[in-house]
């Protein structure tokens, strides 16, 4: 079964359907359900393990075990590779009604008719600016500060919109925030360092000639790239006549990637108007860029959503340690586990809290490592959680990890929380955090050094809460609106140059 209708087709009369996936190929699938006139009462959700919340989207949450499957149909919606997992839990769990697996046809299928529903609009309204994300994921640090900057622009008069380039959870912030957003699919043009596949750039132009004529009937003044992975809004800008500017946020090299075409992609990033880069170290990512063209301008964070709740870190016998972000070989979370196993054998009594997800086979990698430790009591992987706030308040420390970090957003949202920050000395992570000032610092790699921060940290309370209060000041700093600030001066420059206007 490989399309939408042949699906509703099947289940439509069914008394009872089972989505296995709470993911976001579950909710994709509920979504085109309810669009396709399935009533929500008919549905229920099906995870493997406990989950927090018992309902998802006005749908009860059961485990497999707990319920009975006698009627109605199964659809199998998660990735492809816990297909069979799922299919041998349900037979374990005596399933005995039919089973449809949502594979990647069928998930395109879906994902496309998903999108048709929210192209541009074609009314006319004047859009200033048009922000092209390269990713749709609630839980991607661009992404965030991608939504946090449209909707600082909407709220100071410039009417931004946000152009999603493929599917994802992202749209829920910006359904919730009322943020205007549209989808035009596009694919980037970057592939694996170490493949040699690489795919015609050509195959965007669609998506190049659908934003030439956004901008055109929606008089848009410039196109703002929010990462190095998406290019077409540039092309589409050049082709209209506009300028546009390009926000860089890593180094794709440290991300094992590549540009198809470095040379074409040193002529259009060259070509911006401004390249907006996020901290000094990420200035110097690409040794292409025109220097002359390059302005520093930091991400910030909400000032009022990471205040510190309360006083009491490290007022308890269990030091709480936690990092959040992706979890994978560049963020280096390996430093914490072994660190861990040198603070359990010191006898401390502490925790780890891993939150995020990422790499599995690098997170089963620290499963194997934890459990070699005997520690599966004190280190728990959390998973990606929509309330990092509640779990900074409740830790002590905050380890970054990461080996090239271009900026650090979770760095500052742990510092004005009230973490004492522990970082790696590497990417920006030092233009963040000043050893012995506001926080320390200890050597990529080195976990021995890792772990007698941590110890020396405990027994020197008063010392501390000097770094946690100047931690708390640094973070002050770095602000949505001093960000919406310094970008919009620039978007006023090249607004003056080019059409005589502010946006």
């Amino acid at each position: 079964m490989n399309r939408e209708n042949e699906l509703i087709d099947r289940i439509k009369d069914e008394e009872r359907i089972f989505i296995y996936g709470a993911g976001m190929v579950g909710r994709l699938v509920l979504k085109r359900l309810l669009y396709q006139g399935i009533r929500k009462e008919h549905i229920v959700f099906l995870t493997t393990n406990p989950i927090d919340n018992c309902w998802l989207d006005g749908c009860p949450i059961y485990t497999c075990s707990n319920h009975i499957l006698d009627k109605g149909v199964v659809i199998v919606a998660t990735k492809e590779r816990f297909h069979e997992e799922i299919i041998n839990n349900l037979s374990l769990n005596g399933c005995d009604i039919p089973i449809i697996i949502c594979n990647s046809e069928l998930c395109s299928d879906l994902e496309n008719n998903h999108m048709r529903l929210y192209p541009v609009p074609d009314n006319g309204e004047i859009i200033d600016v048009l922000l092209m994300t390269s990713d749709n994921y609630k839980g991607s640090g661009a992404f965030l500060c991608a939504v946090e900057l449209c909707e600082q622009m909407n709220q100071s008069g410039i009417k931004m919109m946000i152009i999603l380039p493929e599917y994802g959870e992202g749209e829920d912030i910006l359904i919730e925030r009322k943020l205007p957003y549209a989808y035009i699919p596009s694919k980037n043009w970057c592939v694996d360092k170490n493949n040699n596949y690489t795919y015609n750039l050509f195959d965007n132009r669609y998506a190049r000639q659908t934003i030439k004529e956004v901008i055109i009937s929606h008089k848009v003044k410039i196109i703002h790239n929010n990462t190095s992975y998406t290019y077409v809004g540039a092309e589409a800008a050049i082709e209209a006549g506009i300028t546009y500017v390009w926000h860089l946020r890593e180094n794709i090299s440290y991300q094992g990637q590549r540009f198809i075409d470095e040379k074409y992609t040193a002529k259009l990033m060259n070509g911006a108007g401004r390249i907006i880069c996020v901290s000094q170290f990420e200035s110097k990512a690409y040794e292409f860029l025109d220097c002359e063209r390059i302005s520093v301008v930091y991400d910030g964070i909400e000032e009022n959503s990471f205040m510190p709740a309360n006083n009491d870190r490290f007022s308890g016998s269990e030091v709480r340690i936690v990092n959040v972000g992706g979890i994978n070989e560049l963020k280096g979370q390996e430093d914490i586990i072994r660190a861990a196993a040198i603070l359990k054998n010191s006898g401390m009594t502490f925790s780890v809290k891993l939150v995020g997800r990422g790499d599995e086979l690098y997170i089963n990698g620290l499963k194997l490592l934890v459990a070699e430790n005997h520690m599966e009591k004190e280190v728990s992987f959390i998973g990606f959680s929509d309330n990092v706030k509640r779990i900074y308040d409740s830790s002590d420390i905050a380890i970054i990890s990461s080996r090239a970090d271009s900026f650090g957003r979770f760095t500052v949202e742990a510092m004005c929380s009230g973490c004492l920050m522990i970082g790696a000395n590497a990417g920006a992570t030092p233009e963040i955090i000043r050893n012995e000032i506001n926080g320390y610092l200890y050597n990529v790699g080195d976990y021995h050094q890792l772990a007698r921060v941590i110890i020396n940290a405990y027994k020197n309370k008063k010392k501390v809460r000097e770094l946690i209060d100047e931690g708390i000041r640094t973070g002050k700093q770095y602000t949505v609106t001093s960000n919406m600030k310094n970008i919009k001066e620039i978007y006023d420059v090249l607004s003056g140059k080019g059409e005589g206007c502010e946006v």
